[in-house]
């Protein structure tokens, strides 16, 4: 039999975390919030299965929900909601970057100010 390596170990493991999740969600047809599922897992872990289930896991304020009970509402609504979420981390990712680059430039403009 030949040895699996690691992270191939890993990525079987979290398939079938993943997979369990999954069948919870599918075997109750409404909502779940992540503080009844924190008994299982923490909330980071919760955002990264759903992300690693290749859209059988919708999320909302709801909580989580297997897609395949999810309405069509259901399902932009949870598109729309990360896609919400997507663009205010763009804009503090630029934030961020344009703050970082304005001190950087200030501190080298000081720097050229005293050497001449």
């Amino acid at each position: 039999m030949k040895r699996l390596k690691n992270c191939e170990m890993e990525r079987i493991h979290c398939r079938k975390r993943v997979d369990g999740l999954v069948e919870i969600l599918e075997s109750r047809h409404g909502w779940i919030t992540a503080k009844k599922l924190a008994c299982w897992l923490n909330e980071r872990t919760l955002r990264a299965m759903a992300n690693a289930s290749g859209g059988r896991i919708i999320t909302g304020q709801k909580g989580y929900k297997a897609a395949r009970w999810a309405t069509p509402s259901e399902i932009a609504h949870s598109a729309n909601w990360l896609e919400h979420q997507a663009k205010a981390m763009l804009e503090r990712a630029d934030i961020i970057r344009s703050t970082h680059l304005a001190k950087r430039l200030l501190r080298t403009q000081k720097i050229r100010r005293v050497r001449r």
